[in-house]
């Protein structure tokens, strides 16, 4: 049985479990997370982004999970994992919600 898990949904509707601290501390202290999702129901891959409010993902960027993993390994932020009990979680920690909003709004992102 899987606890202490947030479920997401991907645009394909695939539905993917993040830990609660991300939306947490997006709430409580703004900081921000930024993660990639492969879904094995349209074989594409997602940069997902904490919404403003801190409670689920935004999708700014998705393709082939080579690309997508390629993007997300030039974004310049701290990558921290979460490790509990469902395994381990990957993230890149967003200087701020503006400024992670802005990495992605910049079209050769």
């Amino acid at each position: 049985m899987i606890t202490n898990a947030f479920p997401a949904t991907t645009p394909c509707n695939y539905t993917f479990l993040y830990p609660p601290a991300i939306s947490s501390d997006a709430i409580q202290k703004n900081q921000h997370a930024v993660t990639m999702i492969y879904s094995p129901l349209s074989n594409k891959a997602y940069i997902a982004i904490t919404k403003e409010k801190g409670i689920g993902f935004t999708f700014p960027v998705s393709g082939d999970p080579i690309t997508i993993a390629l993007k997300f390994g030039k974004i310049p932020w701290e990558e921290v994992e979460i490790q509990n009990d469902n395994g381990i979680f990957t993230y890149k920690k967003a200087p701020s919600y503006n400024e992670m909003v802005a990495y992605f709004s910049d079209s050769t992102t």
